[in-house]
């Protein structure tokens, strides 16, 4: 249960991937949290995203990199894995299969391919491709990102000289403004929910995200207050890390495959690895990636952007917003209820 997203542009393929999590109870019902981290580093050269049932997909995923990683080369890597693939024994029930989207550059370009356990298939992807359960709600709109802005992202990437491995931003900031605005509950029903983030694959190299804000408002008319909430991603460590500064909540989710042994809890470092990792978090910028996004999709005009490796940071964890962006944001509500709300006046 969640939502993928595999995009290539401008030489980058990014995995977009939610945090929600869910499982069934004995009354039949399924209840969830926004506490997955479900993607990551597979091995040198090939990065994934799960889709499905988390705990086979982590079963097969410890197995295929004790398999796989021995010395060789990135295409030797790639071969040991269709070849571990194809005698692993994957769980046919229902409720036990699987999807994994990956990333690889074998080849020497990065490519998408899913693997699918209800065949033991591995398959190429293609430019674009969306898993989960929130293909149903999501994917017409998605697509229609990828394929009506591609070039305006395109665009503000080179005329700027932006990294390419920026764009995937614009997708999760856009995709946030979703699931934690008017989309949350119907989401959430489905199986998608959390904070969207990414990791990317050039042809050289794969990594995670740099640090990003995402300031989401949304219109109290009746007082005339504009009301923002700023959430922090970071990503560090094999894990991420999820910030709501202005009322001081931390999250923390670890990628279990990546350390020894699947019951991280009970390791008997486990409450030092967190706060080694919360160091880390907070010792890195507050962030590269700042984007502006609105709860009410009558409110999604123009957007706003910040990028910054300088510190000059036009957002901060107290609540402060600056004069540029707050008008910003004002004149996205003005447009939509054609009245003047008031400036500065952001409550949480």
């Amino acid at each position: 249960m969640t939502y993928v997203v595999g995009i290539n542009q401008l030489g980058v393929n990014a995995i977009i991937c939610d945090t929600r999590v869910t499982w069934p109870r004995s009354d039949t019902r399924t209840v969830g949290t926004n506490t997955g981290l479900k993607s990551g580093f597979l091995f040198p050269g090939c990065i994934y995203a799960v889709a499905g049932d988390s705990n086979e997909a982590n079963k097969f995923i410890l197995q295929c990199r004790q398999y796989v990683m021995r010395n060789g080369t990135i295409s030797n890597f790639w071969e040991r894995y269709l070849d571990f693939t194809s005698y692993y024994d994957f769980n046919k029930e229902l409720s036990s299969c699987f999807q994994l989207l990956l990333s690889t550059r074998h080849s020497g370009s990065s490519e998408f391919f899913v693997l699918d356990s209800t065949d033991a298939t591995v398959k190429p992807a293609g430019k674009f491709i969306t898993l989960g359960s929130g293909r149903g709600i999501l994917d017409s709109t998605t697509r229609q990102w990828s394929s009506k802005r591609k070039s305006l992202i395109e665009q503000l990437v080179t005329e700027q000289n932006i990294p390419h491995i920026t764009f995937p931003f614009f997708y999760c900031l856009w995709l946030n403004e979703i699931a934690q605005g008017m989309g949350l509950s119907k989401l959430e029903d489905r199986g998608v929910g959390g904070l969207f983030h990414f990791i990317w694959q050039n042809n050289e190299t794969e990594g995670v995200q740099q640090p990003a804000v995402y300031v989401i408002s949304a219109a109290d008319v009746l007082h005339k207050m504009i009301c923002s909430w700023i959430y922090r991603v970071t990503c560090v460590d094999y894990a991420i890390v999820m910030d709501n500064p202005i009322v001081k909540a931390r999250e923390l989710y670890l990628d279990t495959t990546a350390r020894p042994g699947r019951e991280l809890i009970d390791h008997p470092n486990y409450e030092e690895i967190k706060r080694n990792i919360c160091v880390k978090a907070d010792t890195q910028p507050f962030y590269y990636f700042c984007g502006f996004g609105f709860s009410d999709p009558i409110h999604r005009g123009e957007c706003g952007f910040h990028i910054t490796t300088k510190g000059d940071f036009k957002v901060s964890g107290n609540g402060w917003i600056d004069q540029k962006f707050k008008a910003l944001i004002q004149g996205n509500f003005s447009r939509a209820y054609s009245i003047k709300l008031e400036d500065g006046r952001e409550v949480t």
